[in-house]
């Protein structure tokens, strides 16, 4: 009897199959993506494609809209499948290129992750590496995927940690049918000088930039040798360029392989390798009804790991022996095929690997004669020479104990309301109490083949834990503990701080005078007209008239009036009214923004409120509910650019060049101590000579007195003369004790004034790093920035791009405008403001 098939789909990846209905229940593996699932009947599932439940997710659907949407597709004529449904989503102007680009994006870390969930179960089956890696690379690929939208494979992340082979990553790669990515070599050329003049970019600068860098090598370094590397191997990409990202430098084909009169079978190019050719598309194979199922064990025999992943051997052959050349160029061997000859003794046989230019790593002399003493010693390969393998850095890291990324305080909900009593889980910790592990980079060793080449690994860089206010680092430099009792904060993922509360009941008026305090603020009252706080975070009821500067977060309860506001922070409040705001962050406002300008480096947001007659300038967009009135005068709306940012980095450039001078001004008055200190140094000497002359004039006299007392003679005038002398003496030994005292106050002065450069120079630093987390932060933001409008757009209005602006003519409602590039060749501008409904 005919058994009864059913078609299941794969739970991950969609792929459907027909089999037998006594499977359900039963586990399988996809044979597209490897993801096990769970066999059941194909009603069960959904067809909706993972685009579509991704937009959903990142709410540019609702699930409504979806519902919609997919009947329209379904007989539409764009054909099956995710690439059809992404092509009508844009083509409907569903989704826009830039937010198909994000969806895109997540759909590929989706993807990557589920074949990440085999990838791990196959490496622990194996037991290549234990859990704790493998869920501390995992933790590092979701870090990646929320900074960058994009992550590495669990697998690059594991070799890169040192935690697996390159090998044993490759060949579960091959195992699951994915993608391998390498470098391919440009065609050979034999000269440092012609490969100066190609695309492989390398020039003698570079070379003797290498040499410097990479001074500390296990082996004698020349341009020679170093050069012979770059001219072989001609990598394809300019040198600075591989030294970071590739991190090491395969030894190149020796001038010996041209000499191979027999080399091993080549294997034919791994299926990933042709597959990178091929046009990314879904084959029709995946919802045939023949399709059948591995059900995978995962196991790996890890003896295949050579067989699989590694070019063959190279093998020199001689009428009486072979000489085998392991890929890697580690390993040397040599096999006779007959009996040794009797020329062949230990010097001969040095001297012919070093015909064929095997000249690092020879054994003993010793083995040698041993082996070639060996009656038993045809077709057994014997280990002439050894290189030395590279060992691979690791990066350091720190194991925080404490929350780093806590609740943020009054964060706008679904309605645009802002709870400023609910604070959320703010980390507090005790003076004393750990905050953080700091485990420290370890460097990797460079390595050298048989050829005397080079195998470099690329220097990790040494991790930095700053500490800053509240926080102390242990003597040996591995943990960071807290010295005052306060709320731990992480600034720019590396520096540490902690910071105390200064609590403010009333208002911040002439009882208060201003309030300059390094932590957080709170104000229970009113920061009133004509004062100023700064602090960290700073909260307050309502802010009338002053001035504000934060390092951190503002929060008003009630509403900011005629104040101006800089913050590095977010501004959280219910109104703002003829005002100036100035913020690195998000401002988010219940109510309205009348009469002010707005400047920010994130959001604007008033899901509720209301824009009028202001100025607001938001590098990632504005969203709002209406933007003016009727009656008011028009509204100035920029999105995009970053003016706030440029204003920042003017400034900490300009604060940088203030210090600079300052080091300057303090350096000259180093340099005039040390010119003082020094002319001590000639006095003293002077003085010294002075003494040791006048000791020398007074022994002489003391014999002198006690002859001439021995004769009875006349000696007044000598003792007069010992007397001066003596007198000289003092007047030495006063003006070198008063040299000394001085010199100890000028070496004094000098470390005082060098301890006020080392200051300056971290605040330099501090600052500097302070600018890359600006800039990287700005980097990292790839959104389309837009201005969103959900209620009306009054006439009047304008809207500016970074390149184009729009001055609305009519009043319109539910409304997004961005800019974009312009598709009109004959356009004056190459770029445009763009609108779509809401």
């Amino acid at each position: 009897m005919a058994e009864n098939n059913i078609q299941a789909a794969c739970t991950s990846c969609g792929s459907k199959y027909n089999v037998p209905e006594k499977l359900v229940g039963k586990t399988v593996t996809c044979k597209k993506c490897k993801n096990k699932f769970a066999i059941n009947a194909i009603e069960e599932t959904t067809n909706t494609p993972v685009i579509g439940k991704l937009a959903v997710q990142y709410k540019f659907l609702s699930n409504q809209d979806l519902a919609k949407i997919m009947p329209v597709f379904e007989k539409s004529d764009f054909g099956k499948g995710e690439n059809e449904f992404i092509k009508f989503l844009i083509k409907k102007n569903i989704v826009s290129r830039a937010n198909m680009n994000t969806l895109v994006s997540a759909k590929s870390a989706l993807e990557t992750r589920q074949l990440d969930k085999k990838f791990a179960s196959i490496v622990l089956e194996n037991g290549f590496t234990n859990k704790d890696k493998i869920e501390n690379a995992v933790k590092k690929q979701t870090e990646q995927f929320q900074k960058t939208g994009d992550c590495s494979t669990l697998g690059d992340i594991l070799v890169r940690n040192g935690s697996i082979t390159d090998q044993q990553k490759r060949l579960i790669f091959s195992k699951q049918n994915r993608k391998l990515f390498t470098i391919k070599p440009e065609k050979k050329k034999t000269d440092l000088e012609n490969n100066a003049n190609n695309s492989s970019g390398v020039t003698e600068e570079d070379v003797n930039k290498f040499i410097k860098e990479y001074s500390n090598l296990p082996f004698e370094v020349t341009v020679r040798n170093i050069s012979n590397i770059f001219s072989k191997k001609n990598l394809s990409i300019p040198l600075g360029e591989v030294m970071k990202k590739e991190g090491l430098f395969a030894a190149p084909k020796k001038e010996a392989e041209k000499k191979v009169a027999k080399q091993a079978p080549q294997k034919t190019a791994p299926k990933e390798e042709a597959k990178e050719e091929e046009p990314a598309q879904e084959k029709a194979e995946s919802n045939s009804s023949d399709e059948k199922i591995n059900v995978d064990t995962g196991y790996i025999d890890t003896n295949a790991i050579e067989k699989e992943t590694e070019n063959p051997p190279t093998i020199i052959e001689n009428d009486f022996m072979d000489i085998i050349i392991a890929p890697d160029n580690i390993e040397v061997s040599v096999k006779f095929k007959q009996m040794v000859p009797k020329h062949i003794d230990v010097d001969s046989l040095k001297e012919l690997l070093v015909q064929n230019e095997v000249t690092y790593g020879h054994v003993d002399d010793s083995l040698i004669y041993q082996f070639l003493n060996d009656e038993d010693n045809i077709d057994k390969p014997f280990m002439v020479a050894e290189g030395v393998v590279p060992q691979y850095g690791r990066e350091g890291e720190v194991k925080f104990h404490f929350d780093t990324d806590p609740v943020k305080v009054g964060a706008l909900d679904e309605s645009g309301h802002i709870d400023f009593r609910d604070r959320g889980e703010i980390p507090h910790v005790e003076q004393g109490d750990l905050l953080a592990d700091i485990i420290p980079s370890k460097q990797g060793v460079h390595g050298v083949d048989v050829f005397s080449n080079p195998i470099l690994v690329s220097q990790v860089p040494e991790l930095r834990v700053k500490c800053e206010a509240g926080v102390t680092l242990s003597k040996d430099g591995t943990q960071a503990f807290a010295s005052a009792s306060g709320q731990p904060e992480l600034i720019g993922g590396r520096r540490l701080a902690v910071l105390q509360e200064l609590n403010i009941s009333g208002d911040v008026g002439y009882k208060t005078g201003h309030v300059d305090f390094d932590g957080n603020i709170n104000i229970t009252g009113t920061v009133q007209s004509g004062f100023k706080v700064i602090g960290k975070n700073i909260t307050a009821l309502e802010i009338i008239g002053a001035e504000i500067e934060a390092a951190g977060n503002i929060q008003v309860v009630a509403g900011i009036s005629g104040a101006t506001i800089h913050t590095k922070g977010d501004v959280k409040a219910k109104y703002i009214n003829k005002s100036k705001v100035f913020a690195s962050g998000d401002v988010m406002i219940e109510k309205e923004i009348i009469d002010s300008d707005v400047e920010n480096s994130g959001m604007c947001l008033l899901p509720r409120g209301k824009i009028i007659s202001s100025s607001v300038n938001s590098r990632r967009g504005i969203d709002c509910k209406d933007i003016g009135t009727e009656m008011s005068s028009p509204c100035k709306i920029k999105v995009g650019g970053d003016d706030k940012l440029k204003k920042d980095i003017a400034e900490i450039n300009k604060q940088v060049k203030a210090r600079r001078i300052e080091i300057e001004s303090i350096s000259k008055k180093v340099e005039e101590y040390q010119e003082k200190e020094q002319n001590t140094h000639v006095v003293i000497a002077e003085q010294a000579h002075v003494q040791d002359r006048s000791q020398i004039e007074i022994r002489e006299l003391e014999k002198e007195i006690e002859d001439l007392k021995k004769k009875e003679e006349n000696f007044d005038e000598k003792m007069v003369e010992r007397e001066r002398l003596n007198l000289k003496v003092k007047q030495a030994d006063d003006k070198i004790n008063m040299n000394f005292d001085s010199q100890e106050k000028l070496i004094a002065l000098i470390e005082e004034e060098n301890v006020k450069i080392d200051e300056i120079e971290e605040d330099i630093e501090n600052i500097e790093i302070e600018k890359n987390e600006l800039v990287e932060k700005t980097k990292k933001d790839k959104k389309t920035p837009f201005a969103k409008v959900s209620g009306v757009l009054y006439a009047g209005s304008l809207v500016r791009g970074v390149y184009a602006n729009v001055t609305v003519r009519e009043t319109i409602r539910r409304i997004k405008i961005y800019e974009s590039q312009t598709k009109d060749p004959t356009a004056a501008t190459a770029y445009e403001m763009k609108q779509s409904k809401l």
